[in-house]
């Protein structure tokens, strides 16, 4: 993202605290673009696509000075003209980087692993914009793992306790019809919302399932 740090919204700039950035940090890395607009009038508007204005044959009633077009002359009025141009604020010194952003999903802290995710960034994505050459973290399903695998991959969440998930896995499941405080997550009452199928849930339930592993299969 290239918006300043108070731009972004709560969960984006908590999910960046997470990942090291301070709000600095965040203003020198990421410099926006400024435009600025210079406005003048040109008389480049007249254009003469046969002979050139002619005074000749003034009628009776107008007043010195007409014109008169023949053919297909025409004479365009002076038009403001906007020149805009794009400058890139550039900085001397180095940036100071947090060191999240050359690490492998993997060797991230869960929470940090969260944060990723709640900022736009697949596995996928984050390996190819940060670490490519970082092998797929072991244990979780690939993109195009089995139905068995993804299954496998929830039911350990599931086994997890209340407060031992984090805190955007926790928002995520309370997304889903989970009470905030656990209860039904600690007696296994699932929300009716894992009896729908992918397109009877609202797009944030979809957005929250996807969050935790799920898929539309």
């Amino acid at each position: 993202s290239q918006m300043p740090w108070d731009f972004l919204s709560f969960a984006e700039r908590d999910s960046w605290t997470r990942l090291g950035w301070t709000p600095d940090q965040w203003d020198a890395a990421h410099p926006i673009p400024t435009t600025t607009a210079k406005t003048s009038t040109s008389t480049f508007g007249r254009r003469l696509e046969e002979d050139d204005f002619v005074e000749d044959e003034v009628e009776e009633g107008t007043e010195p000075g007409d014109w008169r077009l023949r053919g297909r002359e025409r004479r365009v009025q002076a038009t403001p003209v906007v020149r805009t141009t794009t400058q890139t604020r550039t900085t001397t010194s180095t940036t100071a980087i947090p060191m999240t952003e050359y690490m492998c999903y993997q060797d991230l802290l869960e929470d940090q692993q969260d944060a990723v995710r709640t900022v736009g960034y697949t596995i996928s994505t984050w390996r190819a914009c940060k670490r490519p050459g970082c092998p797929w973290p072991p244990g979780i399903p690939t993109p195009n793992a089995t139905c068995l695998d993804i299954l496998d991959w929830t039911q350990r969440l599931l086994g997890m306790t209340w407060v031992d998930l984090t805190s955007s896995k926790r928002d995520a499941l309370v997304m889903l019809g989970w009470d905030p405080v656990g209860t039904r997550w600690n007696v296994q009452d699932f929300p009716e919302s894992y009896a729908s199928l992918w397109n009877g849930l609202q797009p944030r339930q979809q957005e929250a399932a996807a969050f935790l592993g799920f898929n539309p299969q």
